[in-house]
């Protein structure tokens, strides 16, 4: 049975080997003496450790442990070996690593607060549409009196819940897996999910500048190893996550190959829609430096990337808190209205 391994584990381990390949260690003495930690992290390293003994490449090691490492993480290490630049493929891994972590981090804290405020929210309106209402309701009824509009909607609201909110949970749960199947064993199914994060507002730039900074900095770090540009490029196009920016980067790749100017390729392929970088690759041109040029544009992405999770995380809360006011107090209102109503009825007035 094939050992399990957490997250924490695989960060920690790489975390070991980037600091011992750093430090002048071959990959392999590197990754014994990572072995020799204890936890998960040494029990980790231990693995890749045997595999690469047995003449397995230490990134075809880490596709075999998907998860707790993903396979554009597995490509980065591949890239290294063949661009000759493990060291820093596995530096760089390192530090994606914990971008990752601090990103997800930094999303799960500023969410699980209005998140919970919108379940509070809706979690009220159904209590008061189901619980509270029906004998304001009946007491309406028994006096031929109309119901307000609100009212009579968070009644029927109240109704559709209790006939159809088992059947919904059930159909909701049955599709979501049955989702996940289909991305799972569907390349066009992934394609369009990656295309779809793409296109919505905030997310889809969080994924452009993340994937775009990681592409960057991969080819720096390729082309300061010796790699040609058009080798750098095509090694750094497997290291993304997000296919339809694969793609552009192959396509960026194939352009260049035919003669274009790097610039023109990067531009044409729809990798740099505000063209910013593809001003710095001109200038890298005219200078004849990608890798500084590459350098900078992976630190601009990086920046971009900051500052549209930081806004993320900034209107989260008060979206969540508008979201809230409105829908209790739309349950309020319902609630208010026959209660007063009732109150008249109680004391004989019309």
């Amino acid at each position: 049975m094939t050992a399990r391994y957490k997250r924490r584990d695989a960060t920690a381990a790489i975390d070991r080997l980037a600091a011992l390949t750093a430090a002048g260690m071959t990959t392999s003495d590197a990754l014994a003496a990572a072995a020799r930690t204890g936890g998960g992290a040494g029990r980790l390293a231990r693995a890749l450790g045997a595999a690469v003994r047995r003449g397995r490449p230490l990134s075809s090691a880490a596709a075999r442990l998907v998860p707790p490492f993903t396979e554009p993480e597995a490509a980065l290490l591949g890239a290294g070996e063949r661009g000759g630049a493990l060291g820093a493929a596995i530096a760089l891994l390192a530090r994606r690593m914990h971008s990752d972590r601090a990103s997800a981090r930094a999303l799960g804290s500023a969410l699980a607060y209005p998140s919970f405020l919108v379940t509070f929210s809706f979690a009220a309106l159904a209590f008061i549409s189901i619980a509270v209402l029906p004998a304001f309701a009946d007491l309406y009824r028994s006096e031929g009196r109309e119901l307000p509009a609100r009212t009579a909607t968070m009644l029927g609201l109240g109704d559709a819940l209790v006939s159809w909110g088992p059947t919904a949970v059930t159909v909701f749960l049955f599709g979501a897996a049955l989702a996940l199947l289909t991305v799972r064993r569907s390349r066009r199914a992934r394609l369009a999910l990656d295309r779809l994060r793409l296109a919505l507002p905030v997310i889809g730039s969080l994924e452009l500048e993340g994937e775009k900074a990681r592409m960057s900095a991969t080819v720096a770090a390729l082309l300061e190893a010796g790699c040609e540009a058009e080798q750098a490029l095509l090694l750094a196009s497997t290291t993304l996550g997000n296919r339809v920016l694969r793609r552009r980067a192959g396509r960026a790749f194939r352009r260049l190959v035919r003669g274009d100017r790097l610039s023109t390729a990067w531009r044409r392929a729809g990798i740099d829609p505000g063209g910013e970088e593809t001003d710095l690759l001109r200038v890298a041109e005219a200078a004849g430096d990608y890798r500084a040029a590459f350098e900078r544009m992976a630190t601009l992405s990086a920046l971009a990337h900051e500052e549209t999770l930081s806004r993320l995380t900034r209107a989260a809360e008060p979206t969540a808190v508008a979201l809230m006011a409105a829908v209790v107090g739309y349950g309020v209102l319902a609630l208010y209205e026959p209660v007063l109503g009732s109150a008249t009825v109680a004391a004989g007035g019309f």
